[in-house]
């Protein structure tokens, strides 16, 4: 627990701390105001927890949220920072809040960005959530392997060779949503897998596995990116899942 984001000396006696939690906010509007607010305020800042220690304590709780959770080890950070887009040039005095990309280290000695924009909405543990776990976990092989094939191939955006990362081209959430609009009837129960507790597709539901597995290795894109401008890309959109809010399959019998 020491290694985590630790709370300070004022809310542990009992005086009220300025900055209020996440939840708390009444709109999505509120939340993201006043998040932007606090980014701007702080601007660049090697470690949350040592100049801003309040600060990272709300950015801990925010960072929960994201849809990637699990895999992003938000439960394991340890320190939040706020860096420069490598693109952004140095000459720039007044940033932007889309010029600054935050940086987890978890307790484990992993760092990695992540998005507070995909923070913005609560995370839950529904179907949807578990049947993108699972789906994500089916193609890993896949991944690995254009990877493996792809080890001497530098960032294709900015030809850095450093924090490199396999992203799809046409974004993991878009094969998703319409291999589901092909096949809304999906498994609504999961297992998981030894070593990350990750929801995966149980061995009652291989058929629908290998099919996703099968228009994954049809369809997918791949690229190598670094991490700075992966986060950079613009979210996958859909007029259809706009209007929908989120898409919302049937599960299966």
């Amino acid at each position: 627990m020491s290694d985590l984001c630790s709370l300070p000396s004022d809310r542990t006696s009992g005086t009220k701390s300025n900055n209020p939690s996440p939840n708390s906010f009444e709109s999505y509007e509120d939340l993201k105001n006043y998040t932007i607010s606090q980014i701007l305020k702080i601007g660049i800042c090697p470690s949350l927890k040592q100049e801003h220690p309040e600060a990272c304590i709300y950015f801990r709780e925010l960072l929960q949220r994201h849809p990637d959770a699990q895999r992003k080890k938000v439960a394991m950070i340890a320190d939040v920072s706020f860096k420069r887009f490598a693109k952004v040039s140095r000459n720039r005095r007044t940033l932007s809040v889309g010029d600054y990309q935050i940086r987890v280290q978890t307790s484990d000695g992993d760092e990695d960005s992540i998005s507070w924009v995909k923070s913005m909405r609560r995370v839950d543990h529904s179907v949807e959530k578990k049947l993108t776990s699972a789906m994500r976990h089916a193609i890993e092989t896949q991944i690995q392997r254009f990877r493996s094939s792809n080890r001497n191939t530098a960032c294709v955006d900015c030809g850095i060779m450093s924090t490199l990362t396999v992203v799809h081209i046409n974004h993991f959430e878009g094969l998703c949503y319409y291999f589901l609009k092909l096949h809304p009837h999906h498994p609504a129960e999961f297992a998981k897998a030894p070593i990350k507790a990750q929801d995966v597709f149980r061995k009652k539901d291989a058929a629908h596995k290998a099919l996703w597995e099968e228009c994954h290795q049809k369809e997918a894109n791949l690229q190598i990116l670094c991490l700075e401008c992966n986060q950079e890309r613009p979210e996958w959109q859909c007029l259809e899942e706009r209007q929908e809010k989120r898409w919302k399959p049937k599960e299966g019998t």
